[in-house]
């Protein structure tokens, strides 16, 4: 029994040791690894050193960093003339517009009617109506009179009443040659059953007196009367009695 006993015990001590030389050489294998990474590292370290640091770039500013920060920029001062002081407002001159001839002055206010002539020194023959009707001879009914019929000859000369431009110059179907001069401010002298129109153009200026056609007998509406000449006077578009015009 002893023997048997002591067998036992010199193989556990074997497997004992054997165990302790396991143990001791897994720690001699890890220190070994643990040296040679410590050993490598250092390495790795001082190859590091010897090798030249990296630049890193510079600092920036404040001002340049920021791409929402602009330096004010330096702007010259105002220039002042001499003849100008800084709170003074230099207005334009005033354009003189020229001078427009009386007779072209067609359009412009009148608070007045214009100073009119008789345009032929005459009898009236027949008289202004607006309010009572006139029977025609030639036409054989009963109507207003627009104007008056100042007697005279065919081919006596008729004279301009006043200033003016004339406006129109015509055949109307009714009252044969017709002109109408323009004295402004909505006075217009009309003058029918004349010879001819040929003396003045539309458009043209005329002054007071001056002659710008001949009595005919061109119009068909008042044939049968004496020969005479139809003179009316408008003021707007209503017409008026010359004898209240002209004196």
């Amino acid at each position: 029994m002893q023997m048997k006993q002591s067998k036992n015990q010199r193989k556990k001590q074997k497997q004992n040791s054997k165990g302790s030389y396991i143990k001791v050489g897994l720690a001699l294998f890890a220190g070994g690894v643990a040296l040679i990474a410590l050993f490598r590292m250092s390495t790795i370290t001082q190859n590091m050193k010897e090798e030249s640091p990296l630049s890193l770039p510079a600092p920036v500013p404040y001002e340049t960093a920021s791409p929402k920060t602009k330096r004010p920029q330096s702007v010259p001062p105002a220039t002042v003339l001499p003849t100008q002081t800084p709170n003074e407002t230099i207005m334009p001159e005033k354009i003189e517009e020229p001078e427009q001839p009386t007779a072209l002055m067609a359009s412009a206010p009148q608070t007045t009617p214009p100073e009119l002539i008789w345009p032929i020194e005459s009898d009236i023959i027949t008289p202004f109506s607006q309010d009572k009707l006139i029977k025609s001879k030639t036409m054989g009914d009963w109507r207003v009179h627009e104007g008056v019929d100042l007697k005279a000859e065919g081919g006596t000369e008729v004279r301009a009443a006043g200033d003016g431009v004339i406006e129109r110059a015509y055949q109307d179907s009714q009252m044969g040659f017709t002109i109408i001069i323009d004295h402004g401010g909505g006075y217009k002298s009309v003058y029918q059953n004349l010879a001819s129109v040929e003396m003045v153009k539309e458009g043209e200026c005329v002054t007071k007196g001056r002659g710008i056609a001949a009595v005919g007998n061109s119009a068909s509406a008042e044939m049968l009367d004496a020969a005479h000449l139809h003179f009316a006077v408008m003021a707007g578009e209503a017409y008026q009695n010359p004898e209240d015009l002209i004196s």
